[in-house]
């Protein structure tokens, strides 16, 4: 019997809403605050209830506790390669998915994707891909969501393995390499979204380090 079971709706705003008043310790209120101002760069971004933007409202966020423009021109976060490219498997990019989480897409080009394997590691943490999109003749893509928002700045490192051993070269990007390569982006709704992303990494990093 579910008769005395109440329902009430709850939102990630809201929790954000009620943390913040609480008068939780600095480095939780910057992460909540710089949460609202990526989902607010979001909805800018996906042209999604614009009018009515997690931000709005007197009181809800803090001014920002990290700013943009004090890492710009942010550098030093290339993709990176190691060992030699062989000629039947390489990548051929790496980007990222922003809609409801972060993903990490690797492509490659594979004469034949038999027994062909992707595995993609950060901080320890690996998954491996047996199945591919495929995304025009001979090339094929990987996405990979298990990156925390306090891992921006680390490297996510794609390789191959044919029948277990493994072939051609690695591949190492991060988040942040996506924020670097959009900072200066020509769409300006994209351009709020990576900077927002990126303070919002730099708060997760900093509670972390609190909270640890």
């Amino acid at each position: 019997a579910l008769e005395n079971v109440s329902v009430s709706n709850y939102s990630v705003r809201q929790y954000c809403v009620n943390m913040l008043a609480d008068g939780q310790p600095t480095p939780l209120r910057a992460l909540l605050s710089n949460l609202l101002a990526y989902g607010a760069a979001a909805q800018n971004y996906m042209n999604y209830k614009t009018y009515a933007l997690v931000t709005d409202g007197s009181d809800i966020v803090d001014p920002l506790y990290y700013d943009f423009s004090d890492y710009a021109p942010l550098s030093g976060y290339d993709a990176s390669f190691e060992g030699a490219a062989a000629a039947d498997v390489y990548w051929t990019s790496a980007s990222l998915t922003l809609t409801n989480s972060v993903a990490m897409n690797f492509r490659f080009y594979a004469e034949s994707t038999a027994n062909l394997s992707v595995t993609v590691s950060v901080n320890g943490r690996t998954q491996t891909f047996t199945q591919f999109t495929a995304i025009s003749d001979g090339v094929y893509e990987v996405s990979f969501t298990g990156i925390a928002a306090d891992e921006f700045s680390e490297g996510v490192t794609a390789s191959f393995a044919r029948s277990g051993s493994s072939v051609g070269n690695a591949l190492t990007y991060s988040v942040n390499a996506y924020v670097q390569s959009k900072q200066t982006d020509s769409n300006a709704a994209l351009q709020a979204l990576v900077k927002a992303l990126y303070n919002y990494g730099v708060a997760a990093e900093a509670f972390g380090g609190y909270v640890g």
